[in-house]
């Protein structure tokens, strides 16, 4: 919802949609963090600190590049993808989201 949200209204706004579809994805980032800390992962995380967050981050890395390439190849390659791009977050959200999960669990709140 935030990746999307942010998308749209960057778009909406005239944004590059390369551009936009970076900050959208460091927003969600963000807000993953905070909501996974907070449950997902509640039992294995410890205070909230910066370093956490880096790891988060750093985890995140290999699936940001999944994600940003299947969006990126999708909205270059097909005009339906451009009029509709946030079709093409969920495809590249799916196909991202197992690697997140499993980073997650084993490199940033592993016990």
């Amino acid at each position: 919802m935030v990746d999307a949200g942010v998308l749209t209204g960057l778009l909406h706004l005239g944004s590059d949609r390369r551009l936009a579809r970076l900050a959208s994805f460091a927003c969600a980032l963000v807000a993953t963090w905070l909501i996974n800390r907070s449950t997902t992962f509640a039992d294995r995380a410890g205070a909230l600190s910066l370093a956490e967050f880096i790891r988060y981050a750093g985890a995140s890395s290999g699936a940001a590049v999944v994600n940003l390439g299947v969006y990126l190849a999708l909205t270059s390659g097909c005009d339906v993808f451009r009029r509709e791009p946030v079709i093409a977050i969920a495809a590249a959200t799916g196909l991202s989201m197992s690697l997140n999960f499993w980073s997650y669990l084993r490199l940033v709140f592993a016990r």
